[in-house]
């Protein structure tokens, strides 16, 4: 170890070459803790609810498998026949008698697997020919590998660790000689993304262990959402409803004006929109971010030229959420001055207190500032001096129709829908797009669902652009036949191609201004043209099986949800709003063979209320929901609790497709 260490600071002192770099890598692998490696939680690949004798197959171990290949071309010294194996389990914890091998009985109170001298499971002993046998591990999904424990090993040993593409990452040797004689030996291996494991005996040795380091799992269970301002005009005002499910309350603090300017800062919370650099402010520093829409508290309350307030200290702002959030983190702007935020609880218990970065090095750049708390019902944002809010992020609520059915709203309240017909899941309009020129250029697209049979799914739905006031384009899937249909003019088409592009054009500018993107039969992303470019504005995830059709509506940035209405707008979890829809599905837009699938349906009598789900039953449905959805949403908080429990209640009533589309729903939404 002193001898790498003191060749580390020759190198150091001396010019760095090739040989120097290799030394100054291997140094800073022997120097690594599993502190520095593993900030997540230790898990570790054992045998010890294995018995003697045991053979291990390949898929013994769930999630990887386990092959030994014989690489000696002639027997042990000493035995007339080759190693046979299998791969064994050698059991320490009863001595009498379990081996020959007085070495590997030094191991006491363990569980070995080794390569068998001779397929014996009752007298389980080790081969020991040279080579040793060469025993892969090739696991299901990545690994990140902290070591392995061996036992007796006395010839050369070494591993190898392979990437996902079959590369090689590192080449371990593992200690040998007289001293490993009887002994275990703790690898070190402290590798990320490992696919493959190989280890190479040298002669005789047994395998006792491998650790693996499982990362924390991620503050937020899918991508996070946003709420920016982008939405917004510049000059606009943001008043406290400006967001729904939002408040938003800026008080002045300071007592004095600003140095050199005469009066107080007026106020209100305006928006800076950054994106026309000619004369919008007077701040050169807020200028600097590009492309941006800031919300800023007003000097003078000029909705032209606006600009920040460099009062001491800066503006209180409040930004009171309806429903309580994970908050990830702010990005601010220009923070010279000492700032700081305060995030509260639902009882206005304080939850932490963070400062952001300021100082000269903050003039005219961003801060990013991680906030990673839990059940945030306000933050209060307390500016030193100037400064801007530019987006929050937070863990986001989807909006979702599941099962038989069940409504989740963006803001993450849930009812139960009982009932036929067909109606608005959302609303989207308002939105203005780029073209100038024309004064109604607004976004408008509408998703509709047709909710019936046995169990009042959804049966059917449509997505219709109706962008500056005429029908454009339209998709439609059904249970019927589980095909995504595409309408362009007045005729329908299957969508064969698995990534499929939707664009209304428009006719005298020749420019495209709104997209259906089709990415596969799970996933279409709704698309707006804005000044800088395409601009993913909701995400549509389905799984459709033949009792129904499961969605999840996403939203890139909240703060456009004051453009959306119907079931899954903010805040109808309370008022429970139906929005159903009288016309039939054509005059909806939809295709007449579709419409031909829903009158059909209505034909058929409900059977939900005639379901009566006992407590077996009902056992039987909490095991296939685990098993489909994982054991760790049992005892899950939030929306991650409703989902099993709304697992539970559909397949209790229809079967276990029901947990199928649950677990497809959920990939497909965090892809």
């Amino acid at each position: 170890m002193w001898k790498t260490f003191l060749a580390l600071v020759a190198c150091v002192l001396a010019e760095e070459d090739g040989s120097c770099m290799l030394q100054r890598k291997h140094m800073e692998s022997k120097l690594m803790t599993e502190k520095d490696f593993c900030n997540g939680v230790i898990k570790e690949l054992n045998f010890n609810n294995f018995s003697h004798g045991d053979e291990i197959l390949p898929d013994s171990v769930p999630g990887v498998t386990i092959e030994a290949t014989r690489r000696a071309t002639e027997p042990e010294p000493g035995f007339p026949k080759n190693c046979s194996g299998p791969l064994l389990i050698l059991d320490t914890r009863d001595p009498d008698g379990r081996s020959f091998d007085k070495d590997l009985k030094n191991c006491e109170n363990c569980t070995l697997m080794l390569w068998s001298k001779d397929g014996n499971r009752k007298k389980v002993n080790d081969c020991g020919e040279h080579p040793g046998v060469m025993i892969s591990f090739k696991y299901e999904e990545l690994q990140s590998l902290m070591d392995i424990e061996l036992w007796d090993l006395e010839e050369p040993t070494f591993i190898e660790l392979y990437g996902p593409e079959g590369e090689l990452l590192k080449n371990i040797s593992a200690p040998d000689g007289p001293d490993q004689d009887g002994n275990p030996a703790v690898v070190d291996l402290f590798t990320e993304g490992v696919k493959e494991m190989i280890v190479y005996m040298g002669g005789s040795g047994a395998v006792r262990k491998i650790r693996n380091c499982v990362p924390p799992p991620p503050f937020c269970p899918g991508p996070p959402g946003e709420l920016t301002f982008n939405s917004f005009s510049h000059g606009q005002e943001i008043l406290p409803d400006s967001i729904p499910g939002l408040t938003i309350v800026a008080t002045r603090r300071a007592t004095e004006p600003e140095p050199g300017f005469p009066k107080n800062c007026s106020g209100p919370l305006l928006i800076l929109d950054t994106r026309d650099p000619d004369g919008r402010s007077f701040d050169k520093d807020l200028k600097k971010c590009e492309n941006c829409t800031l919300m800023l508290w007003s000097k003078d309350g000029n909705q032209r030229k606006v600009n920040d307030c460099g009062e001491h200290p800066g503006v209180m702002i409040s930004f009171k959420f309806k429903k309580l959030h994970d908050l990830v983190d702010i990005e601010l702007w220009d923070l010279e001055e000492p700032t700081f935020i305060e995030l509260y609880g639902p009882e206005g218990e304080l939850l932490t207190n963070i400062s952001a970065p300021d100082g000269p090095d903050q003039d005219g750049n961003p801060a990013v500032v991680e906030l990673l708390t839990n059940g945030v019902k306000e933050m209060i944002v307390y500016m030193g001096g100037s400064g801007a809010v530019r987006r929050i992020r937070a863990c986001k609520a989807p909006g979702s129709v599941v099962g038989d059915p069940h409504i989740y709203t963006l803001d993450g309240d849930k009812f139960d829908f009982y009932q036929n017909g067909t109606f608005s899941v959302f609303h989207y309009h308002g939105q203005k797009l780029a073209l100038p020129e024309e004064q109604n250029a607004t976004v408008d697209w509408q998703l509709y669902s047709h909710y019936g049979g046995p169990f009042w799914t959804a049966q059917s739905i449509l997505l219709v652009d109706r962008s500056m006031g005429s029908l454009r384009q339209a998709l439609e899937l059904s249970s019927k036949d589980c095909q995504w249909y595409k309408r362009t003019g007045k005729t329908w088409f299957p969508v064969k191609n698995k990534r499929s592009l939707l664009t209304f054009t428009e006719h005298s500018s020749h420019k495209a201004l709104t997209m259906f993107e089709h990415v596969h039969e799970k996933k279409i992303v709704l698309k707006m043209r804005t000044d800088v470019g395409w601009k993913e504005t909701m995400v549509l995830n389905t799984v459709c099986k033949p009792s129904g059709i499961n969605m999840r509506i996403s939203m890139p940035d909240m703060g456009e949800s004051r453009f959306l209405e119907g079931q899954i707008q903010v805040g109808n979890g309370e008022e429970q709003k139906k929005f159903v829809r009288k016309q039939n599905w054509t005059a909806l837009g939809g295709s007449g063979p579709t419409e031909s699938f829903i009158q059909q349906l209505e034909s058929r009598p409900a059977l939900l209320q005639q379901q009566v789900c006992g407590q077996a039953e009902r056992a039987q449905a909490e095991e296939l929901c685990a098993k489909h959805l994982g054991a760790d949403l049992r005892t899950a908080v939030g929306n991650d609790a409703g989902i099993f429990s709304d697992c539970v209640t559909d397949v209790c009533r229809g079967g276990e497709e029901f947990a199928v589309a649950a677990k497809e729903l959920l990939a497909a939404y965090n892809d």
